[in-house]
């Protein structure tokens, strides 16, 4: 007995006539199509930016559209971005909101209020078949059986006591002791589960030189140190580079994990498939690949994950499946 997980990210709608959209309800169609016969051992998780820049419209659109996958035996995880709650995805506090990017000069007023928090709820979390967990309380754990499966998804974009700039992130110091208890019991009364970590933006460092500046987790450190050793995967999005790490190591440090899963952009033609070297580094200057990427992951248990990269073939409503 297995369980799958599909993960999407990054769907980045923008209005009803954007290519995202037309790509995502092709791509809802042939997920649909592919895994019917197991969909009820299937599970979609989206790690955010589901919408570009937090507007109502916006919400009202894709709403209908991961109902689309939320039907059939299928389940759909959401979970927020930076674009799902701030305008232009720019999170942040006040005085934060002059900074140099380079050659560039940037002057945002930040925005972060209950409103787009709101939007989200009514059009991306209402109605789901995870309603019990898909709520604001993170992070939302889910656990489920044949296989013993535990999942945390964390809430990025929490700005508890963090001092944002522009498009980065942060877990609040409430949500980081929740997850480390919670982490803790389950490993201390379900040693043999497998373990997942989803959230939007990736915990550490990667080799761009504007990463610290506007998209990384500004407390991935104290995040690290939490997860090490004891999970099994770990999705994200965010930085739009579709990566698997199966090497332990990041940039060249054990990092105590041994599934590292970076989705792109779903919904974007021109998804950037990267390589990753053996002491965890991304060739991040040259892309191997391009196209409409996901992931696929059996689990059967902790020694036996089966990762299989997906390319979303619209042309003849198909997935090409690439085991990694």
């Amino acid at each position: 007995m297995s369980k799958t997980i599909i993960h999407l990210s990054d769907l980045h709608i923008k209005d009803s006539q954007c290519d995202e959209v037309k790509y995502f309800k092709k791509i809802c169609q042939i997920i649909k199509n592919i895994y019917k016969d197991i969909a009820d051992d299937t599970l979609i998780i989206i790690t955010g930016d589901i919408v570009d820049g937090a507007k109502k419209e916006q919400f009202k659109i894709v709403g209908p559209l991961i109902d689309l996958l939320d039907q059939d035996g299928l389940t759909v995880w959401p979970l927020p971005g930076n674009h799902d709650y701030a305008p232009d995805g720019i999170i942040g506090n006040a005085k934060t909101a002059k900074r140099n990017r380079g050659d560039l000069y940037h002057s945002y007023k930040f925005v972060y209020t209950e409103k787009y928090i709101d939007e989200f709820s009514k059009n991306i979390i209402k109605n789901r078949k995870l309603n019990e967990i898909c709520n604001f309380s993170y992070p939302q754990i889910l656990s489920l059986n044949n296989p013993k499966i535990w999942l945390f998804g964390l809430n990025s974009t929490n700005i508890e006591e963090i001092d944002f700039k522009g498009g980065q992130g942060g877990i609040g110091n409430a949500q980081m002791n929740f997850l480390e208890e919670e982490l803790n019991k389950v490993l201390t009364d379900n040693s043999d589960a497998t373990i997942l970590l989803l959230l939007h933006h990736h915990p550490f460092k990667l080799d761009n030189v504007s990463d610290d500046l506007w998209h990384q987790l500004v407390n991935g450190d104290a995040l690290m140190r939490v997860i090490k050793n004891k999970i099994d995967v770990l999705f994200f999005g965010h930085e739009n580079w579709h990566f698997y790490n199966k090497f332990g190591k990041i940039n060249g440090i054990d990092c105590g994990i041994p599934h590292i899963l970076s989705c792109s952009n779903t919904t974007d033609a021109k998804g950037r498939k990267m390589t990753v070297t053996s002491d965890g580094l991304i060739n991040w200057k040259k892309p191997e690949m391009r196209g409409l990427f996901g992931w696929e992951i059996e689990i059967e248990n902790k020694e036996n994950i089966w990762i299989k990269m997906l390319q979303f073939d619209l042309t003849n409503n198909n997935i090409i499946k690439t085991e990694v």
